[in-house]
């Protein structure tokens, strides 16, 4: 003969005379025990609270965790964040568990507030843990190329960028394009013979355009039409690179001091080859400017670039083979 057990909606339960708390206590307060007013009280508490703490924690991977560490490193270093809450929740739990049916109902509320505030706040630190993990890996299928296609890329030098010409660092771009059946040849690079001082940079990294027709009207001749031209400037701005802006589509600015050259170029060269932008996804194309400055990007704006990711997908690929047989 079977056995019915009727369990009430929240409170306690009783199976063959052991005592346990239903599964429902975890998640919510007893409104059975508190009453309506006093519920809604609490949920305004355990919400205030999980917000105030969640986005805390929020502003301290961006503004603290996420300039220190590279990468997945400073998802492994937040994730310390909600383990400690985490821990905090289950040491409240099992501690008052002892004693609680013996407090008083005043302090049954606290306790009981101070728990689901602790559960609600792991919940919502793991879910953004979960969130910047998943950043890290592409939900579509990489784009392929059987096509083999290659790219010439001219560099251009300033007097005071000679000493800091890498040509090993540029190089690595083709660690990615590799990738898609595309090499990238750095021709020998021409000196300019004059430096650019820090009102050129500033028009420069400005995007003034007046500026920068002057420029390549001195860099453009017949004999390189079909090359994509490089122009390399000792700046310490915070602008790494620049790429197909002010009508000129086969034509990058680069900072000499950017800390991985060929990564930046091979981002710049998927603007000059028309590749699709991305603002939110795990892509060698996610854009860094303020076009993508939309929802909460910003928080997740130097995480990605820090992965420096080489994913394209078939889309953009098609655009860049489709763009080297055409143009260059």
């Amino acid at each position: 003969m079977g056995i019915v057990l009727k369990k009430p909606a929240c409170g306690v339960r009783k199976y063959n005379n052991i005592k346990k708390e239903d599964f429902c206590m975890f998640w919510m307060l007893d409104h059975k025990k508190y009453g309506f007013k006093k519920l809604i009280f609490g949920y305004l508490i355990v919400m205030l609270l999980s917000l105030v703490v969640s986005v805390c924690s929020i502003l301290t991977f961006t503004g603290v965790i996420g300039p220190r560490f590279r990468g997945m490193t400073s998802v492994f270093v937040f994730s310390i964040i909600p383990i400690l809450y985490t821990g905090v929740y289950i040491f409240v739990l099992i501690k008052t568990r002892k004693y609680y049916d013996k407090l008083p109902e005043k302090n049954k509320f606290m306790i009981d507030v101070s728990k689901q505030t602790l559960m609600y706040i792991s919940i919502l630190l793991i879910i953004f843990f979960l969130f910047l993990t998943s950043l890290r890996f592409p939900f579509q299928k990489q784009g392929v190329n059987d096509i083999p296609l290659s790219l010439t890329v001219q560099p251009y030098l300033a007097n005071d960028t000679l000493e800091l010409y890498n040509v090993t660092a540029l190089s690595k771009v083709n660690n990615i394009y590799r990738n898609y059946n595309l090499t990238i040849n750095l021709e020998p690079p021409v000196d300019l013979n004059f430096s650019f001082n820090d009102s050129d940079k500033a028009l420069i990294f400005g995007q003034n355009c007046t500026y920068i027709d002057e420029l390549y009207n001195q860099i453009n001749n017949s004999n390189n039409n079909h090359n994509v031209k490089l122009i390399i400037i000792n700046s310490n701005n915070s602008i790494d690179g620049m790429g197909h802006f002010c009508g000129k589509s086969d034509l990058i600015i680069m900072s000499a001091n950017s800390q991985e050259q060929g990564w930046v170029l091979a981002h710049e060269l998927g603007h000059i080859l028309s590749a699709k932008k991305e603002c939110w996804k795990y892509n060698l194309m996610k854009e860094y400017s303020n076009e993508c400055f939309n929802g909460a990007n910003w928080f997740v704006h130097n995480y990605i670039r820090d992965l420096r990711p080489a994913y394209l997908t078939q889309e953009q690929v098609d655009s860049i083979v489709q763009s080297v047989k055409n143009r260059f």
